[in-house]
């Protein structure tokens, strides 16, 4: 009777991969780095499926760049991270990364965005510094003309009023410098 000898053999790969997301924005910079890993001899990283960066010491001890991304990508030969910088709306996709030529089970989702001007955030109104600005003049002026003062009623011609809030010691108006709520 012939004996059957079954040898399995079981890979180091986890059995699951997950995807990184970065968010970056346009001409800002990013840096990718392959995930568990301690020691590199080679490393290749791909977005989609065209080659960015590549070093391999069995050809060459030199880093090669490909495409678009010469002149604004490095690669760290020690840990095989890649740092992109000069981000564009196009760099937005997947990379993957092959390590001493076996594809890491992770992706990297790179999404950049165009960067969002500067908003705060008032009494539930979104609202830029300006028209924040636009309405506590508004209503100090609104408020001034409904409160006329001894000093324009004799005719000083301002028009503005005294301003109780900001006169000093001396009795100098303030003018529209002073206390509002908006």
């Amino acid at each position: 009777m012939k004996q059957q000898v079954w040898i399995i053999f079981f890979l180091a790969v986890p059995l699951c991969s997950s995807v990184q997301v970065d968010n970056a924005t346009v001409n800002g910079d990013v840096t990718l780095s392959p995930v568990g890993i301690s020691t590199v001899r080679s490393v290749v990283w791909k977005f989609e499926i065209d080659k960015v960066a590549e070093f391999d010491p069995s050809f060459s001890e030199e880093v090669k760049i490909f495409g678009n991304y010469r002149g604004r990508t490095t690669l760290d030969k020690e840990t095989g991270s890649i740092t992109i910088s000069k981000l564009t709306l196009e760099d937005s996709g997947t990379f993957s990364v092959e390590v001493d030529s076996v594809l890491m089970p992770d992706s990297y989702r790179l999404e950049v965005h165009v960067p969002v001007p500067w908003v705060q955030i008032v009494a539930g109104i979104l609202a830029s510094i300006g028209v924040i600005g636009i309405g506590a003049v508004g209503w100090r002026l609104y408020q001034n003309r409904e409160s006329k003062t001894d000093d324009d009623k004799a005719g000083n011609g301002s028009g503005l009023g005294s301003n109780k809030d900001t006169d000093d010691q001396n009795g100098e108006s303030g003018g529209l410098v002073g206390k509002s709520t908006v």
